[in-house]
C-alpha cells in the first residue's frame, strides 16, 4: 500500500519535472536560433562604427535600438495572436492590406536571398583569404597551392553548398538546427571574449588604448559636410544591428507550449546575448587595438594582427580559431535564413492557398478576442462553430499527454504549436488539420464582434473560396451579417485550404529549398563582385521589413483596437444578459415564491460589463486589465502610437540614407 501511494505521488512529480524541463529547452532553443538570427556578418563593422561615435552614443544607441526592436517584434506576436495569422505576410495583408503585404514580400526575398549569396561569397573568402594571396583556413591548415585547381573560388563556393549546406537543409525544421546554432553562438562568444581577454591584458601591460567616450570627429574625416556625411553612414550600422523580424513566425513552434509571455520572454532573452556579444567585442574591440581598429574587425584578428599582442604561435591558434567559429556562425546564418526565404517564396507561388489559410483563421481569432473580453461569461445555441486545430495522428499522443498534465487555452489554440519533424509554412506545424468544432461557451454571436478591419481579407477571400460569393466591408458592418458573411464563405475553406496549403509546401519543399540554394550558388560564382550591390539592395529590404511594416502594424492595431474593444464588449454585455435573463427563469422555476430573491444571487459589482465599461481599448495590443486606471491605459496606448509612429519615420529615413549613399 505504502508503494502504491508513493508510487501514485511520484508519477506526477515526474511529469511536472521532465514538462518543466522541456519548457525550459524549448525557450532555451529558442534562444539560440533568435540569438543566431540576429548576430549575422554585420556584426564585424560594429566596432569601428562604435569607436568613431564614442562609448556614451554607442552604448546608448545599441540599447535604444535593442529596446526599439522589442517593441516591434512584440507587435508582430501580439498582432499574430489577436488576427491569427500564422506568417509575417499574412500579418501584413490582414491589417495594412495587399499593397503592403506584397512590399514586404519583395523585402524578405531580397533581404534572405541577397545576404544567403554575400555569405557564400564570406565563407568561400575564409576558406583562401583574400586575393591574390592564399592566406585562408584552407591555404594556412592544409597547405594549398594557390595557384592549384582545388583554389579555384567558384568551386569551394559549390563545394560549401554541396557538401555542407545540402545535408544540413535536409533538417527541415529550426529545431533541427539548434546545436549548430549554438555552435554559432558559441563561436560569436569566443571572438567577443577574445577581443575582451586583449583587452585586459593590454590593461595589464600598459599598453591599452583608451576609449573615446564621445564622436571621433578626426577619425570621420577632415572637414564638416565630410564628417557628417560619414556619421550618416556610420549610424546606421548600430540601427540595424538586431534585425530579426523576417525570421520571428518560424521560430514561435519552438516555444512549446506557446504563449505570448513565453514569446516575449525569447525575444528579450536573444536581444539581450545579442547586446552582450556586440557591447563586449566593441569594448574590447577599441581598448586592444584603439584608432587601428578597421572597417571589419576580423582584419585586426588575423595573424598579422594578433601576433604583436600575444605573440606567433598563440596568434596562429586564435586567428584560426576565430575564423572557423566566424565560419560555422555564417553557416548558421544561411540556413536558417532559408526558412522565411522558403515560406515567402511559397506565399508568393501559391497566394490563393496562402490567403485561404489566412482568412479561415480569422473568424476563430476575432472569436478568440471576443472571448477573451467576455470573460468568463458563456453564450448558447452557437451554430457557426470555430475552428480548432486537431493534431495529426503521428502527434496526437503527445498533444494527449500535454493535455492531461498541461492544458491549453481553447481561446490561444491557434498558437499553440506541437513540436514538428516536418517542413512547417510559416509557423503552422505540419501534421496539424483545421476542422470545424461546435464547442459549448462559444458561439457564432463572438464573431459578430469582430471588428470591421478583419473583413478585408475576409472580403478578398470570399471570391477565392469555393462558395463564390464575396463578403464586402458594408456586408460585414452589421454584427450578424459579419457572422453569417464570415462563416459561409468560410466554411469549406476551413478545412481544403490550409490542407492544400501545407501540401503544397510539402510537396515541393526540395525543389524550393534546393532550387534557392542553387540559385544563390549561381550568382555567388557568376558574379561574385555582384555583393557590394546585394548588401545595398538587403540593407534597404531590411529597413522595410525590420522597420516600416511592424511600425504599420502597431500604428493599425492600436487605432483598431478601440473598435475590436467595443464590439467585445457588447457581444459581453449581451452574453451576460442572456445568462441572467436563463439564472432568472430557472430561479423563477425552483422557487415560484421569492423571484424577487433571486436577482440578489448575482452582485452587481460582478458584473462584467460593468468592469468592461471603458471597453477595454488596449486589450487586444496591450493585453491591459480591464481594471486598471484609465491614465494608465491611455499612457499605453500613447507609447503605441508614439512608437509605432518614430519606427515608421526611422524605417523610412534609413531607406531614404541608404539610397543617398548608393547614389
Amino acid at each position: 500500500m505504502d508503494e502504491e501511494e508513493s508510487g501514485g505521488l511520484q508519477e506526477p512529480l515526474l511529469l511536472d519535472a521532465r514538462e518543466k524541463q522541456q519548457h525550459g529547452k524549448s525557450i532555451t532553443t529558442a534562444v539560440f536560433n533568435l540569438s543566431k538570427v540576429i548576430i549575422g556578418a554585420g556584426m564585424m563593422a560594429i566596432p569601428r562604427a562604435y569607436l568613431q561615435i564614442g562609448s556614451v552614443l554607442g552604448t546608448a544607441m545599441l540599447i535604444g535600438v535593442a529596446l526599439l526592436i522589442y517593441f516591434t517584434l512584440v507587435v508582430l506576436v501580439r498582432g499574430s495572436a489577436v488576427t491569427g495569422a500564422a506568417t509575417y505576410s499574412q500579418l501584413a495583408l490582414v491589417t495594412c492590406g495587399g499593397p503592403v503585404m506584397k512590399l514586404l514580400q519583395l523585402a524578405v526575398l531580397a533581404f534572405c536571398f541577397g545576404f544567403g549569396v554575400i555569405y557564400l561569397v564570406i565563407i568561400r573568402d575564409l576558406l583562401l583569404g583574400t586575393p591574390p594571396a592564399c592566406n585562408g583556413l584552407l591555404c594556412e591548415l592544409f597547405g594549398m597551392d594557390p595557384s592549384g585547381a582545388l583554389a579555384d573560388p567558384r568551386l569551394v563556393i559549390a563545394a560549401v553548398a554541396l557538401l555542407i549546406c545540402s545535408p544540413l537543409l535536409l533538417l527541415r525544421s529550426m529545431e533541427r538546427l539548434s546545436a549548430l546554432n549554438a555552435v554559432g553562438i558559441s563561436a560569436i562568444a569566443l571572438l567577443a571574449a577574445t577581443a575582451a581577454a586583449l583587452a585586459l591584458q593590454g590593461l595589464a601591460a600598459g599598453t591599452a588604448h583608451s576609449i573615446p567616450a564621445w564622436p571621433q570627429w578626426q577619425l570621420l574625416g577632415p572637414t564638416g559636410g565630410q564628417q557628417l556625411e560619414a556619421l550618416t553612414a556610420v549610424l546606421p550600422v548600430l540601427i540595424a544591428c538586431y534585425n530579426a523580424a523576417q525570421s520571428l513566425h518560424p521560430l514561435m513552434p519552438l516555444v512549446q507550449p506557446y504563449s505570448e509571455a513565453k514569446m516575449r520572454r525569447v525575444i528579450g532573452l536573444a536581444l539581450g546575448v545579442s547586446f552582450g556579444v556586440y557591447w563586449t567585442l566593441s569594448v574590447g574591440a577599441a581598448a586592444a587595438f584603439g584608432e587601428d581598429v578597421e572597417v571589419n574587425v576580423l582584419n585586426n584578428l588575423s595573424v598579422s594582427g594578433l601576433q604583436p599582442l600575444v605573440g606567433p604561435a598563440l596568434a596562429r591558434l586564435l586567428s584560426w580559431g576565430i575564423r572557423g567559429g566566424y565560419l560555422l556562425s555564417l553557416l548558421a546564418s544561411l540556413l536558417l535564413y532559408m526558412h522565411p526565404l522558403r515560406g515567402c517564396l511559397a506565399e508568393m507561388l501559391w497566394p490563393e492557398d496562402a490567403l485561404v489559410a489566412s482568412t479561415s483563421h480569422l473568424n476563430a481569432a476575432a472569436a478568440a478576442a471576443a472571448n477573451s473580453a467576455a470573460g468568463s461569461a458563456q453564450v448558447a445555441n452557437s451554430s457557426s462553430g470555430t475552428y480548432a486545430v486537431l493534431p495529426g495522428p503521428q502527434q496526437q499522443q503527445q498533444q494527449q499527454q500535454q493535455a492531461d498534465h498541461n492544458p491549453i487555452d481553447d481561446s490561444r489554440v491557434l498558437l499553440s504549436f506541437d513540436s514538428m519533424d516536418q517542413p512547417a509554412f510559416g509557423s503552422w506545424a505540419p501534421g496539424f488539420h483545421f476542422h470545424r468544432s461546435s464547442r459549448s461557451g462559444e458561439a457564432a454571436s463572438t464573431a459578430a464582434a469582430a471588428p470591421g478591419w478583419f473583413s478585408r481579407l475576409s472580403a478578398a477571400s470570399g471570391a477565392s473560396s469555393s462558395s463564390g460569393a464575396a463578403a464586402t466591408p458594408a456586408d460585414l458592418s452589421a454584427p450578424g451579417a459579419a457572422a453569417a458573411a464570415g462563416t459561409a464563405s468560410n466554411a469549406a475553406a476551413a478545412v481544403r485550404g490550409p490542407l492544400r496549403w501545407q501540401q503544397q509546401e510539402q510537396r515541393w519543399y526540395y525543389v524550393l529549398t534546393y532550387g534557392l540554394l542553387a540559385g544563390m550558388v549561381l550568382v555567388a560564382v557568376a558574379a561574385s563582385n555582384i555583393w557590394e550591390v546585394l548588401s545595398a539592395v538587403g540593407d534597404l529590404a531590411s529597413t522595410i521589413q525590420a522597420f516600416v511594416v511592424p511600425g504599420l502594424i502597431a500604428l493599425v492595431l492600436a487605432v483598431r483596437s478601440r473598435a475590436a474593444a467595443a464590439a467585445a464588449a457588447a457581444a459581453a454585455a449581451a452574453a451576460e444578459a442572456t445568462a441572467e435573463k436563463e439564472q432568472q427563469q430557472q430561479q423563477d422555476r425552483l422557487l415560484p415564491q421569492s423571484t424577487a430573491g433571486a436577482e440578489a444571487i448575482k452582485p452587481a459589482g460582478d458584473s462584467s460589463s460593468s468592469r468592461r465599461g471603458r471597453g477595454c481599448s488596449c486589450k487586444l495590443l496591450l493585453q491591459l486589465r480591464c481594471d486598471e486606471p484609465l491614465s494608465q491605459e491611455l499612457l499605453l496606448r500613447a507609447v503605441h502610437y508614439v512608437g509605432g509612429s518614430f519606427v515608421v519615420a526611422l524605417g523610412l529615413a534609413l531607406f531614404a540614407n541608404g539610397i543617398y549613399q548608393r547614389v
